[in-house]
Parts: structure tokens; sequence; C-alpha cells
């Protein structure tokens, strides 16, 4: 079996990357609202207003939660990769020990 350690670590980075735009994409997208009334005051707008405030809350919490499975995903690949190289080492030195 052939592992490409350096591609296992770009994949984290990459990662890692992508959650910090997550990130930054809910941090601003936080910092704004939806103002009350700003469809009008008839039933329908305020339905609307309340609809689009929800839904805003849930997209800053969809990613908050994709910037924490991406750390995740490249905390694991980092941890795979270290896993790899130890155990390329460990049987390097047990077929030395061997011969």
């Amino acid at each position: 079996m052939q592992v490409d350690v350096e591609e296992m670590r770009c994949g984290a980075s990459l990662s890692y990357g992508a959650a910090w735009l997550a990130d930054e994409a809910a941090s601003v997208l936080s910092r704004s609202t939806v103002a009350a009334g700003l469809f009008g005051a008839f039933p329908a707008a305020r339905h609307f207003g309340a609809t689009l405030q929800r839904a805003h809350r849930a997209q800053v919490a969809l990613l908050r939660s994709h910037e924490s499975q991406l750390n995740s995903v490249g905390d694991k690949a980092h941890t795979a990769a270290i896993a790899f190289v130890n155990m390329e080492r460990r049987n390097a030195q047990a077929l030395h020990s061997a011969l």
C-alpha cells in the first residue's frame, strides 16, 4: 500500500483554509441583521421578515458547523499523515533489525 503523506497534509491544509473561510462568512453574516418591518407592516411582510430572520440565523449556525467539521477533517488528515510516517519508520527499523 502506498500513501502520499504530503498529499494528506496538503488536503489538511486545504480543509483548514475552507474552515477559515466558513468562519469568516459566518462572522460577516452574523454581523448583519434583517430589520424588523423591512418588508412592510402588513401580516405577510412581517411573516416573510420573520422567516428570513430564521433562515439568517440557521445559515450562520450552518456555517459554524461547517467550520467545525472542516477543522476536524484537517486534524484527522494531519493525524493520519503522522501515523503513516511513524508506522513507516517503525517498519523500516524492524526490517533493518531483522536483517
